[in-house]
C-alpha cells in the first residue's frame, strides 16, 4: 500500500487535476461473452458470405466493355450509313450532270472540245520538255 500512496502523491503534485478522478476498471466484459463469442462470430460470417459467380469464357462480363463495344457498333453503323449515303448523292449528282450537259450543251461544242483535246496534251507535253531542258544536269547529278 505504500507504493500505490506514493504514486498517488506524486501524480498530485504532478497534476491535480488527474488525481481527482477515480479509477475505474474500463474493460468490463458480460458474464457469458466468451461462451457466445464463437456463434456471434460465425454468425456475422454467413452474413457477409455472397456466392461468388464465376463466368469464364464471357467476354461482355463488364459494363465497360458493354458500352465499348456500344459505341463502337454505332461508330460503324453510323460511318457505313453515312458512306453509302454520300456515295448515293454523289453518283446521283454525276448522272444529272452529265444528262444536263447532254441535253443542252450544243453537239458543236462537244466535238470541239473533243478535237482540241489532243493539241493542249501535245502543248503541255511540250512545256513539260522545255521544263526539263533548262535543268542543269550537273546540279542534279551533285544533289544525288
Amino acid at each position: 500500500m505504500q507504493k500505490s500512496d506514493e504514486i498517488k502523491k506524486e501524480l498530485e503534485s504532478i497534476s491535480p487535476k488527474l488525481a481527482e478522478i477515480q479509477r475505474q476498471d474500463a474493460f468490463n466484459v458480460q458474464e457469458d461473452y466468451f461462451t457466445n463469442l464463437p456463434d456471434q462470430v460465425q454468425k456475422r460470417i454467413r452474413k457477409k458470405e455472397k456466392p461468388e459467380i464465376i463466368v469464364r469464357g464471357h467476354i461482355f462480363g463488364s459494363s465497360t466493355i458493354k458500352w465499348a463495344a456500344a459505341c463502337i457498333a454505332i461508330l460503324v453503323l453510323g460511318s457505313g450509313y453515312y458512306f453509302l449515303a454520300w456515295n448515293s448523292f454523289n453518283n446521283r449528282n454525276s448522272v444529272y450532270n452529265e444528262a444536263y450537259v447532254l441535253e443542252n450543251v450544243d453537239e458543236e461544242i462537244i466535238t470541239d472540245y473533243f478535237t482540241e483535246l489532243p493539241d493542249k496534251a501535245n502543248k503541255n507535253k511540250e512545256a513539260i520538255d522545255n521544263s526539263l531542258d533548262n535543268i542543269d544536269e550537273e546540279i542534279i547529278i551533285e544533289g544525288l
